[in-house]
This record gives structure tokens, sequence and C-alpha cells, in this order.
């Protein structure tokens, strides 16, 4: 098969782990997980936080200065949980973004 045949998304794909504040339902504050990498329509995250697919989850990711080559970003995002799987880092799920909004960052 032909490599663009085995990878069927549309958009590439980066690495990085990023913390990751979950707000999944009634559940607000102490809900994390980290990125395991993030594209423009999606994100794949660890956590330990019960979720299935078909949920429709926040997912609120600070992206630092060396990823914006500004100051730190702090995003939104609204996403629909399209695969679960466990992990040895727990539940392993990725996500297709609906929706994000940029979020103003707390002061220090």
């Amino acid at each position: 098969m032909e490599t663009a045949t085995l990878n069927r998304r549309k958009l590439p794909r980066f690495k990085m782990e990023l913390p990751l504040e979950i707000v999944a339902g009634d559940c607000f504050g102490g809900n994390t997980g980290t990125t395991r990498d993030v594209s423009a329509v999606g994100v794949y995250f660890f956590t330990q936080v019960k979720i299935q697919s078909g949920d429709v989850v926040d997912l609120i990711m600070t992206f630092p200065p060396e990823i914006t080559l500004a100051k730190s970003l702090r995003v939104r995002c609204t996403s629909k949980v399209v695969r679960v799987e466990s992990s040895l880092k727990g539940i392993g799920a990725a996500a297709q973004i609906q929706r994000y909004e940029f979020m103003p960052l707390a002061e220090s």
C-alpha cells in the first residue's frame, strides 16, 4: 500500500507534550492530562479521567513561548472524543476539535 493510503490524516500532527485541563460534563477542576500530539483539527492525549468515545469535552492547553514564538497562549478547544484506548499512561484518547477560543492567561 502507498504511504498516502496508510496515513489518512489530512493535516500534519506535531508531537508535543503539553499539560492539559479537561472539562467534561459536570466535572470541573482537577481533571488533567498531557497531550501526545496536536494538529489544527485534533489532539491525542493521556488522562485518568473516565471518558468515552462520543463524549464532548473542553480541552484547555497552554502553548509556551517556545512554540508560539511570542508569549504563552492559552486555548480552549471544544472537542469530540473519537477513540479511547488503554495505555501505560492511563487512558489514551483521540479527539476532533470542533471549535476553539483563545483565553487570557492568569496574571502571576
